[in-house]
């Protein structure tokens, strides 16, 4: 099995959903072998049913492989002027990761290339702590920037990053010093080699980067993909796309906080009235049971 999934050789990462299948595969079958405990003889362990399986399934999937195509050609023609780098980062317990995208003007309309992508296995003493993957993934959407910036001769117009969390997008935004040494060296780095106002938030199910992170088929990665032309959306003027600023997002948490407010001020006045009129009755019962009482002789 890990014989098959290294021998996929994707340097830049064109089919990178397809060979991160295989690596949470891979990692599924060594933690059924003993987990941290490996032994030497653990390598000839035969897989369970469950997982034999599923790698004959990724097998099949990987000889399909061979049938996609990818456009080379960064650059169409008819383009008009320089190109946006557009990058979506992801993170979950399994993997992140991002990937790079070039939206194009041309005289036929808006044209998106898929660059480059990269993706990590997210480290098992991090599972539970989403958040850090989050944070993971974007580091890698700063360092295909600076990657293609600085060995690509495409001058780009613009960079736009999106991701898919509120809270990794307000981290970004304050000082890195503020955090805890994991998310200070991270923030620090997004900060150093990106502008912190070319992020953006985009709702979970427009984040093209969770293929990265759960892996995919052939299939989803074949030609006219969503995976190789991007989100729909990304041919659409910028000010239709549905994505939100630091600013943007931080308004609606606060307008959210407000409504909570307010529902709870009606809620305690609500409680106080029934508590007034629950002491009034209690009272009222009081008097009449005792002008009830018969007096003793």
């Amino acid at each position: 099995l890990l014989s098959q999934v290294a021998s996929l050789y994707d340097p830049i990462g064109l089919a990178t959903p397809a060979k991160q299948k295989g690596a949470i595969l891979v990692r599924k079958a060594f933690q059924e072998t003993g987990g941290k405990n490996l032994l030497r003889d653990t390598w000839d362990t035969p897989l369970s049913e469950r997982l034999r399986e599923e790698a004959i399934h990724l097998f099949e999937e990987y000889t399909r492989l061979n049938q996609i195509t990818f456009h080379r050609s960064l650059t169409p023609v008819r383009r008009i002027g320089e190109p946006w780098g557009i990058t979506f980062s992801d993170g979950s317990d399994q993997s992140y990761g991002a990937v790079a995208y070039f939206r194009w003007e041309t005289k036929q309309g808006i044209l998106v290339r898929l660059i480059e992508s990269k993706a990590k296995l997210t480290p098992l003493d991090q599972k539970g702590e989403a958040v850090k993957a989050e944070v993971c993934g974007a580091v890698f959407a700063a360092r295909l920037r600076k990657y293609i910036e600085k060995h690509s001769r495409i001058q780009v117009k613009r960079w736009l990053h999106l991701l898919d969390s509120q809270t990794v997008l307000g981290a970004i935004q304050r000082d890195s010093y503020g955090y805890q040494t994991f998310f200070a060296n991270r923030v620090g780095e997004i900060q150093k080699s990106t502008s912190v106002g070319d992020w953006r938030w985009i709702p979970g199910e427009q984040n093209i980067a969770d293929l990265v992170t759960r892996g995919a088929t052939p299939e989803d990665l074949k030609e006219n993909s969503v995976w190789q032309n991007g989100p729909e959306f990304l041919k659409q003027p910028v000010e239709e796309w549905p994505t939100k600023s630091a600013k943007d997002v931080a308004a609606d948490a606060k307008e959210g906080i407000n409504r909570l407010q307010s529902c709870l001020t009606r809620l305690i006045r609500v409680i106080a009235w029934v508590w007034r009129a629950a002491t009034k009755w209690k009272e009222m019962l009081a008097k009449t049971s005792t002008r009830s009482k018969p007096k003793r002789k």
